[in-house]
């Protein structure tokens, strides 16, 4: 798992704004590495935590999306809400 993701996860949201300067922030560890893909970055947030972070890191690989879910599934949680 990258060290920005594991830094991310457990983290509290205190706004929408701050869950999506964290997706955003996540979105650019994929700057030039991902064209002619958009940069993407994913959190998930349940009860106020990010439990899943992912995002998309190099064309051809899994987009930011499933990288979150796969991160939820790695740590022993439930993905379907």
């Amino acid at each position: 798992m990258n060290q920005a993701v594991k830094h991310m996860i457990g983290q509290q949201i205190s706004s929408p704004e701050h869950g999506m300067t964290l997706a955003l922030t996540l979105a650019m560890l994929g700057d030039g590495k991902v064209s002619p893909n958009p940069m993407v970055g994913c959190i998930v947030v349940r009860n106020g935590l990010v439990v899943g972070a992912g995002f998309h890191a190099r064309v051809g690989q899994f987009h930011a999306e499933r990288m979150a879910l796969t991160n939820m599934k790695s740590q022993g949680l439930d993905t379907k809400g």
